[in-house]
């Protein structure tokens, strides 16, 4: 879980209470050996449960990691071309692609279980509409109003 003093795993009984790392939002990987999670000065990182082996994925900020089903990749949202996009990235690093390119901000990421597609919300109108496009970017296609707040 994430607490203002950083991200803390335990047992699901509340025991063995231990501190990982400084961040945000963090997100277990399908395998539950890795945790991803972001900080706002240096992107999206991924740490084994054990507090061993960070790794810094990306260079520039980002939020709400999402993994993919297979663990290989990590789509997430980011400003690095001055607007809210989806991006995806391979879990080490490698490939960065961006997904959307709209003026409007998208934003929290969602694999399909299949690991086909990936959903998330956009504010292309006033309100946020959930979307949905192919794991690679492709067929994208509204999907329903999300009524989702502004941030």
């Amino acid at each position: 879980f994430h607490s203002a003093g950083g991200i803390y795993v335990m047992n699901a009984d509340g025991s063995d209470l231990t501190r990982l790392v400084d961040g945000g939002r963090p997100t277990w990987s399908p395998d539950s050996r890795k945790i991803a999670f972001f900080t706002t000065s240096s992107g999206i990182h991924v740490i084994n449960t054990d507090g061993s082996g960070l790794t810094q994925v990306t260079t520039e900020p980002g939020d709400f990691p999402a993994w993919a089903p297979d663990g290989q990749q990590i789509a997430f949202m980011s400003r690095r071309d001055g607007n809210d996009e989806i991006y995806v990235i391979n879990a080490d690093g490698s490939g960065l692609t961006r997904l959307t390119n709209h003026p409007g901000s998208d934003m929290r990421p969602s694999w399909s279980p299949d690991g086909r597609q990936i959903a998330f919300v956009s504010y292309r109108d006033s309100t946020g509409d959930i979307y949905i496009m192919n794991a690679d970017g492709s067929n994208l296609r509204y999907l329903i109003n999300g009524h989702y707040p502004d941030w």
